[in-house]
């Protein structure tokens, strides 16, 4: 079997079926790599620092690691949103709380878990804007 990932992926799913009995080639289709600071929009460093972003969704442990090295450690009341609990589990390795983990990697169990995280942060939440 052939099982292309990341070059950071981690390998339980191919020691996994390896353990089932399947022959796997685990490969490293891509590479995941950090922006740099430039590329972020101009004003997001200070949104971030003066508390104005309300949750981050992290979708990967790379992720995760991206957003602590180009914005540091999120502001108090800035909820993180795991997508799952192998990103939550990354998350809390480097010492970050985690508000909420989404209980499907959906955009519905995202959005549920993202309003948990701001309820719990700020009491309330507020409603998702329509798109334009």
């Amino acid at each position: 079997m052939l099982l292309p990932a990341s070059a950071l992926a981690d390998p339980a799913l191919a020691d996994g079926l390896r353990r089932a009995g399947w022959e796997v080639e685990q490969v490293a289709a891509y590479t995941t790599v950090t922006a740099d600071a430039h590329d972020l929009p101009p004003d997001l460093e200070r949104t971030w620092a003066t508390g104005g972003v309300d949750a981050v969704v992290l979708t990967a442990p790379s992720t995760t690691r991206a957003v602590l090295e180009l914005l540091g450690p999120p502001p108090q009341g800035t909820g993180l949103v795991a997508i799952g609990a192998t990103t939550a589990a990354a998350a809390r390795e480097l010492g970050l709380p985690v508000a909420a983990t989404a209980p499907s990697p959906t955009p519905e169990g995202v959005l549920q878990a993202t309003i948990d995280a701001i309820r719990g942060a700020t009491g309330s939440a507020p409603a998702p804007q329509e798109p334009p």
